[in-house]
């Protein structure tokens, strides 16, 4: 995400665009969890940003890149049994 160019950023305002609008009140967490370098963030709108808000990203982040892991390796693991199968 461009935001990760700009660690120092301590507010920012969405208001108005239509992915702010989508997320609504899952805004601040989807920016935390995308942008983890964001750690001054003070402000999103007009929502403080805690470091229990800060902290929660983290484990989201950490949870959904396990997550990506686990099924990418599912996957594979999948391709390669069918790749392996018998011919029927």
């Amino acid at each position: 995400m461009a935001l990760s160019k700009f660690p120092n950023l301590r507010e920012v305002d969405f208001s108005g665009n239509p992915f702010a609008e989508e997320l609504a009140d899952g805004l601040k967490m989807e920016l935390l969890v995308e942008v983890i370098e964001l750690r001054n963030l003070k402000l999103v709108g007009e929502e403080e940003v805690t470091e229990e808000d800060h902290n929660a990203a983290k484990e989201t982040r950490e949870e959904r890149i396990k997550a990506k892991r686990e099924a990418e390796e599912e996957a594979a693991r999948a391709a390669a049994e069918a790749e392996n199968a018998p011919a029927e």
